[in-house]
């Protein structure tokens, strides 16, 4: 700092009304400037509105979040700096020469005066311990707590950009707050995602986004106002174009983290003994249950939270023999507000646990994925926004204990450098993914992504050959696109969103897609080069739309599994719905409607025992109108799958048997 700043630095501390009174004579501190804190007492955070998780894709509500509760008494007993204005892009720079061209190659601008970017949180604070040791004083990131008693002072203090859409990391981890009075709160002892704070919400502004309903993408705007109390945050290493940071100068409060709260019961009395994975029943016996729903109304919605809906699911097995599954919830697909909850279905239950949270980045849309990375080892791939370039980062967690703990959340890939335009086929697909991982005979692990925005984008693969470590794009989003999904067409990737594919035993990958319908049936895609080419044809299946995702698998048994809808949700709500042809074991074909499956014994050239997968065993021709389908097989034979409300388990046998006659409505 130079000579005035440490003067003003000194001065400001002794006298605090008097400078606060002159900051307009204060001396920089490399372009920044400090204004004195007085300890203090406030009410933290903000209660929540009726309506916080009401569902709905056109919701108005933009009240304070569920993180924001419980409002609680918070008491500031040590003084402090903070900075006037955040750490500029000029001051970072004297820090790491090269973030300059960073940005550059990022596709954003260089400002030399505005707030730094792009920097994460880990980087936010070496540049703070870089500071203190050049200038001999402790320069810190604040406290959650220190950041909103001064944004509640911010125009008597002077401060700027407290909430003008940049968000500000914080020191704390990110992590529900509880009622009891608190005195230099230092956040969650642990966790996955650090504190930001002052931009989740932005300043007051027309919001658009786009929805989807029916399948029909529209524009919706409502307007949204600031909140001081917003909260947000994301993984330690993540790097955004609205995530800054401002300094605090003194030393970090003697205070106390907020206890852990109690485990959930999902993640009590994991068992650690490996399943020894016997078959339980006979392969040749058909065995079905069905319908059974796999995340339940939790008792305290709030807490968790859970906002009346659940969506695309994931499941996988553990080596203990439980199976885990996974969902979002939130108000609609599109919202800042959402969190992955699981669930636990111990080896030998027939019930789900309740659900618990099982990660989230608050104020950023998320979804995840688990895998069975085997032997033991479990991954979580989670998918979280960037709220400025509406693109995708993938964190990665994983699990030696069942599902017990998880290894901190790690950036594997992050967000792209351009944003892809359908329309010109530039730039590079987003990475979104809503289906399961594969592993390909050589190892190598594949995770489908719609490639981009709308039910025409496709889809692209994304493959890893360092279990999951880095990715990168095996498709070519782009390449020939005038043949997409054209009837015997080539073309560089996936016809159809949410893509399922699996790998042939000669080697070719063949998958289907949610609209790009050829023919008016599901787009099926062929590639014989590992993903680069692919050739389209119309699959024997019925599209599918909104609120539906289908699942193409080999199972251990060989033949290759379809699990899809036989309608269209809108046909359903219209009356319109044509089913499919299902064959009873009296010989007889009758129409049946809802969840079906199909099986292929000859890689896919031709598909049979098409059955119907029922809600209720009674009436074996009705099923789920919708839902994202997830599958799983464990060793010992038995499939178990779900859509995004119920849990399915049979066996191959099940599959391959005429539907029963008796209880036949």
């Amino acid at each position: 700092m130079k000579s005035t700043g440490k003067l003003v630095t000194a001065l400001l501390l002794a006298l605090p009304s008097a400078l606060n009174a002159a900051r307009a004579s204060q001396a920089e501190n490399d372009g920044s400037y400090w204004v004195f804190v007085q300890p203090g007492g406030f009410r933290m955070g903000a209660e929540p509105g009726p309506d916080v998780l009401k569902p709905g894709r056109l919701r108005s509500y933009d009240g304070p979040d569920w993180d924001e509760s419980t409002v609680h008494d918070v008491r500031i007993t040590q003084a402090f700096a903070i900075g006037l204005s955040r750490v500029t892009q000029k001051e970072y720079a004297r820090f790491r020469p090269q973030h300059r061209e960073y940005l550059l190659s990022r596709g954003l601008a260089w400002d030399a005066d505005a707030p730094v970017t792009m920097v994460s949180w880990h980087e936010a604070d070496a540049y703070c311990r870089w500071l203190s040791e050049r200038e001999g004083k402790v320069i810190r990131l604040p406290t959650e707590a220190e950041w909103e008693f001064a944004a509640r002072q911010a125009k008597r203090l002077g401060l700027v950009g407290m909430g003008d859409g940049i968000q500000e990391w914080c020191h704390d981890w990110w992590g529900p707050y509880r009622p009891e009075p608190e005195t230099n709160p230092l956040g969650a002892g642990s966790g996955d995602v650090r504190v930001a704070r002052g931009g989740g919400n932005g300043p007051e502004r027309l919001e658009t986004a786009e929805i989807e309903v029916d399948g029909v993408i529209t524009a919706a705007t409502r307007r949204v106002t600031p909140r001081i109390t917003d909260r947000s945050g994301s993984v330690p290493d993540d790097r955004s174009a609205n995530l800054s940071f401002r300094l605090v100068q003194g030393e970090r409060p003697d205070g106390s983290f907020r206890p852990d709260p109690p485990p959930a019961e999902a993640n009590t009395n994991v068992s650690q003994q490996a399943a020894p994975w016997e078959r339980q029943r006979d392969p040749a016996t058909p065995y079905f249950i069905g319908g059974v729903p796999f995340i339940r109304q939790p008792e305290d919605p709030l807490s968790l939270p859970y906002f009346g809906r659940h969506h695309v699911p994931s499941i996988v097995f553990c080596a203990n023999g439980d199976l885990l599954a996974t969902s979002f919830t939130a108000p609609d697909d599109g919202s800042r507000q959402m969190a992955i909850i699981f669930s636990r279905l111990r080896r030998g239950a027939t019930a789900w646990s309740p659900p618990a949270r099982f990660f989230i980045v608050p104020d950023r849309n998320n979804k995840g994925l688990l895998f069975n990375a085997g032997p033991g080892e479990l991954h979580h791939y989670n998918m979280f926004k960037d709220n400025v370039q509406n693109a995708y980062s993938i964190a990665k967690r994983v699990s030696t204990d069942n599902g017990l703990t998880w290894t901190a959340a790690r950036t594997v890939h992050p967000y792209p450098a351009k944003q892809s335009a359908l329309t010109t086929f530039t730039g590079t697909p987003r990475f979104i993914s809503e289906i399961h991982p594969v592993r390909l005979a050589d190892g190598t692990l594949v995770i489908p992504s719609d490639a981009a925005g709308g039910n025409d984008g496709g889809t692209v693969l994304w493959r890893s050959r360092d279990e999951g470590e880095s990715f990168a794009e095996m498709t070519r989003f782009g390449w020939n696109h005038a043949e997409f999904a054209k009837p015997g067409g080539k073309a560089g990737w996936i016809a159809g969103i949410h893509a399922s594919f699996v790998e042939l035993k000669d080697g070719r990958l063949l998958a289907i897609g949610r609209s790009n319908n050829i023919e008016g049936r599901m787009p099926m895609s062929v590639t014989a080069d590992r993903g680069l080419t692919w050739t389209y044809r119309a699959s024997p299946f019925p599209p599918i739309l909104s609120g539906q995702r289908a699942v193409l698998v080999r199972l251990q048994e060989g033949p290759l599994l379809v699990l899809s809808y036989t309608d269209l949700n809108a046909s359903y709500q219209k009356g319109l719905q044509q089913g499919i042809d299902v064959t009873d074991e009296a010989g007889r074909v009758s129409k049946g409607f809802g969840t079906f499956s199909a099986l292929s014994f000859d890689e896919g050239e031709t598909w049979g025992s098409y059955k119907i997968i029922p809600l209720d065993q009674q009436n074996p021709f009705d099923g789920e109108r919708g839902g994202y389908l997830a599958f799983v097989q464990t060793p010992d034979g038995v499939i178990h799958f779900v859509t995004s409300r119920h849990y399915y388990s049979c066996n191959l046998a099940w599959l391959k048997a005429p539907a029963k006659v008796a209880a036949r409505k």
